[in-house]
């Protein structure tokens, strides 16, 4: 089962280790709800986060797309929007936000034949997938859908006139997107739950490599 709070960076991984010791303590206060650690700023997002996950938690089957969007922009966004602020950069929440939406759909994707309440009801309708037994490769037309949308989402934070002004925040928002898309391309047409749908240790060593000499040539 998909994990709103999952979305949020591990330890270690803003090179601000104030604004990371912020994302740790939140994500720990997330299970139990209890945000007296948690700063008021953030505690909106907090919340948002937590009721996205009771909802996805609940089973609850997702009845349309734009339902999902809704979710997703409650969620994942939020997320997005409390990397930003930690890192002291709100004028970013944007891209962030943009990012970690298209990150939701893809887990989504990741999850659909373990959980496919998910998947929005008017696509299973429109291909013909039954979601009591939806698996792949009947499937695939709305992981496809899903994909498509990520890649968007992913396209609008590009297009999104913004200068993302905290280094930390640069270079995890870089990295989150370049992962993205990987993974988008390796769900193409493939099984989520076949063996190498997911990134693996050696993908994720080169996309370091490929930050590593991105970030040295901008510098």
């Amino acid at each position: 089962m998909i994990q709103i709070s999952d979305l949020i960076p591990a330890p270690g991984a803003l090179s601000d280790k104030a604004a990371d010791a912020r994302l740790t303590a939140l994500r720990a206060a997330l299970p139990a709800g209890d945000y007296t650690a948690i700063e008021d700023d953030l505690l909106p997002y907090a919340e948002r986060i937590d009721q996205a996950g009771q909802k996805i938690g609940s089973g609850a089957e997702i009845a349309r797309i734009s339902e999902l969007m809704t979710l997703a922009q409650f969620g994942a966004a939020s997320v997005g929007a409390v990397i930003a602020r930690v890192c002291d950069d709100a004028d970013a929440e944007p891209v962030a936000e943009a990012l970690l939406v298209a990150r939701f759909l893809v887990e989504v994707v990741l999850a659909a034949p373990g959980y496919p309440a998910l998947l929005p009801g008017n696509l299973l309708k429109e291909h013909h997938v039954d979601r009591e037994n939806a698996s792949w490769p009947d499937i695939e037309p709305v992981c496809r859908d899903l994909l498509v949308r990520a890649s968007e989402a992913i396209h609008r934070s590009d297009a999104l006139d913004i200068r993302i002004s905290s280094p930390p925040l640069r270079k995890l928002l870089t990295r989150h997107r370049m992962e993205t898309l990987r993974q988008i391309a390796r769900l193409d047409k493939r099984d989520p739950q076949a063996i190498g749908a997911r990134l693996t240790g050696f993908d994720r060593a080169m996309i370091s490599l490929k930050l590593f000499l991105r970030l040295r040539g901008a510098s």
